[in-house]
């Protein structure tokens, strides 16, 4: 079968599972096995992004070496400049670049191979970014050590043609999660982080918190990382206000909001706190609008029928017939799997999936 035969049954396969509310593990599991069938590789690591904040959500990896230095990879991403950073990736218009291509065939010009990938035994990296209706869901990095061959102009196009699917799969996977009927949030709980990343104290509900996540963020702690790195960055461009907030889907479902601010003056040697909350169901459904896909008519239409309004009186808001109305409400219960307009807001709100 030839490369474009098999890039196309994944696009296939992908385009089937996107289809289907699957958490985001086995979304994962699926992506790599369809990406290996594609273009070899000897490690990899997937991550699904909160679209908004730009920020990972969910990762899952393979490499042992990379997965212990969390704080490097995102200081590396999010501070200074590099080849092929996820961050440029995802604005451009084709997202998908090999490291070695884009050095020019030196890797040592790569800031992120020389202090990363070189000493894990990386010889070589294909980066793409999952970019769906104009959002970023994650990205992909496909690795090839030292003793492989470098990839090829070929390999980033047969992965650039299962962008658009994979994004989907990584965006629909926000709509998956096990029954939260009887889980009990959380007290919101605060880490006190230093600048570079490392977690100097924090208390009992925090702690809390952090137990819902899958086990492989808990051992790496990539989205903390993340965060302060991302406030760093910040402050290198002088930017205000230095605060970003990002959602992560817990293990047991449950909707967990991180929001991380800079502490001026610092206190005991904390740099930067992280308050971890249930998020308020308005940031819940902003997320799961896009994730739905529904349209701006559509999103128009849910706002108010979220809030109890009638037809008619929707319709007179939006100056669109009762009938239209119905048509609307017909396509957006369709979408996210209700019946009626109780279940949408329960849905859209995360206090039921």
């Amino acid at each position: 079968m030839g490369q474009s035969a098999i890039v196309g049954r994944a696009r296939q396969v992908l385009g089937r599972l996107s289809m289907t509310a699957a958490p985001w593990t086995l979304v994962a599991e699926e992506l790599v096995a369809q990406l290996r069938q594609v273009v070899g590789f000897d490690s990899f690591c997937v991550v699904q992004n909160d679209p908004r904040a730009r920020l990972p959500a969910a990762a899952v990896s393979d490499n042992h070496c990379l997965g212990l230095r969390q704080r490097l990879l995102w200081q590396l991403e999010m501070r200074g400049s590099d080849v092929n950073k996820s961050t440029v990736l995802a604005r451009a218009a084709r997202p998908v670049g090999v490291l070695s291509n884009a050095s020019g065939g030196d890797l040592a010009r790569s800031a992120r191979w020389r202090e990363l990938l070189a000493p894990a035994g990386i010889g070589d990296e294909l980066r793409a970014a999952l970019v769906a209706d104009g959002r970023w869901w994650g990205s992909v990095s496909l690795y090839r050590e030292r003793r492989s061959p470098r990839f090829t102009t070929e390999d980033a196009e047969a992965v650039g043609g299962l962008i658009w699917p994979s994004a989907a799969v990584a965006r629909t996977a926000w709509t998956a999660g096990p029954d939260r009927a009887g889980v009990v949030p959380d007290a919101p709980g605060t880490l006190l982080v230093t600048a570079d990343g490392q977690t100097v104290t924090a208390t009992p509900s925090a702690y809390s918190w952090l137990a819902r996540l899958p086990s492989a963020q808990r051992v790496s702690g990539s989205l903390v990382q993340a965060l302060t790195a991302h406030l760093a960055a910040a402050g290198d461009r002088n930017l205000a206000p230095r605060a970003v907030q990002s959602l992560v889907r817990g293990a047991d479902g449950s909707w967990i909001e991180f929001s991380a601010s800079t502490l001026e003056p610092p206190v005991a040697a904390g740099d930067v706190a992280i308050t971890v909350q249930q998020p308020l169901p308005s940031a819940i459904t902003g997320l799961l609008l896009a994730a739905y896909m529904l349209t701006r008519r559509e999103r128009e239409v849910t706002g108010p029928a979220m809030a109890g309004r009638s037809t008619a009186e929707i319709g007179a808001e939006l100056f669109l017939s009762p009938h239209t109305v119905a048509d609307y409400l017909k396509g957006i219960f369709a979408k996210t799997g209700v019946h009626s307009r109780d279940e949408l807001s329960r849905r859209l709100t995360g206090l039921s999936d």
